[in-house]
């Protein structure tokens, strides 16, 4: 990976200021490997995600049907048709009744739909992560939870569909327009008051890059924690790394690890804190690259050890 890469991700750490939490993480839904962007969250109830049928429709390429009298929304593709009538408990697929758990419901104007019954009556494999709150149908691929959004999306559709707080907008130094928002997913949920922040990076209207700003903090173990969060996540999504050691010269490095031998954290907190050594993980994958980094961003005296997840475009 370019050396371009790790100075971008080390001057963009800097960028963003830090505040507080968002809301919870929303259920994601992904159809052959793309993500189906709901202008309001699908919803569980008693074991049931319910979306919204427009969205889901349109992303399976059904020809949409509404009949305002009877309230049906018809979903309709070669020789499938579905017939979902709002309140009852019961649907059909090509005039076949079929039982549902949790019956189509209109919600503040909005018609939503059981996902699952949807998926599988067109013939689609339909499974569920817990762990990450994501719903694949159709083709089963790896998710990167982190990418919330493709490249090359624009400014409006970013702020219509994420579903995180925003806090507001900046250019940066670059001239590039930058989104931030509130970030928190499950794994920010033990953040001992650590602040994250996300932020989309565009140019020419387009998403380029983003970056999660994970706060800083004198709590060395808590932060060591969290940098392993992000590199422990990418790397079951993709094992194509690479691990360096950023020492400020080789001499220091080989003092510290002749000193410190086998205790490698007790060797960073302390190289850190003299600020003599930054970590650096980085990922590549498709038209993405991405790195992870921990560096202090204080003193000895008074550590401010942080860390910070970008992503860019090829």
């Amino acid at each position: 990976m370019k050396k371009k890469f790790l100075i971008v991700l080390i001057s963009l750490f800097l960028l963003v200021p830090n505040v507080a939490f968002g809301a919870e993480e929303p259920i994601k839904v992904y159809v052959d490997g793309k993500r189906v962007l709901f202008s309001v969250n699908p919803i569980l109830e008693n074991g049931t995600t319910l979306v919204q049928f427009r969205p889901i429709f349109e992303k399976l390429n059904l020809e949409i049907g509404w009949d305002n009298q009877t309230q049906t929304v018809t979903g309709k593709k070669d020789e499938l048709e579905i017939k979902i009538k709002i309140g009852e408990k019961t649907a059909t697929v090509n005039g076949v009744v079929k039982d549902l758990q949790v019956p189509a419901k209109i919600i503040n104007g909005y018609t939503f739909v059981p996902l699952r019954f949807i998926g599988e009556a067109s013939e689609k494999k339909v499974s569920w992560d817990q762990e990450n709150k994501i719903i694949q149908i159709g083709e089963q691929v790896k998710i990167d939870k982190y990418k919330r959004f493709d490249w090359g999306t624009n400014i409006e559709t970013v702020k219509k569909y994420e579903t995180l707080e925003f806090i507001g907008e900046e250019m940066d130094y670059d001239g590039y327009k930058i989104l931030i928002y509130r970030y928190e997913d499950d794994d920010t949920i033990y953040n001992n008051g650590v602040e994250y922040t996300l932020a989309y990076r565009f140019s020419e209207n387009q998403l380029v890059e983003f970056y999660i700003d994970a706060g800083a903090s004198d709590n060395f173990d808590y932060m060591y924690r969290v940098y392993n969060t992000f590199w422990n996540n990418l790397f079951d999504f993709n094992g194509n790394w690479v691990s360096d050691e950023m020492w400020s010269d080789e001499i220091t490095e080989e003092v510290y690890k002749e000193l410190y031998r086998n205790d490698r954290k007790s060797m960073y907190e302390m190289a850190m804190r003299r600020d003599e050594l930054t970590l650096i993980t980085q990922y590549e994958y498709d038209d993405t690259e991405a790195g992870v980094i921990m560096m202090n961003h204080g003193s000895a005296s008074e550590p401010e050890f942080g860390v910070a997840l970008m992503y860019k475009r090829k």
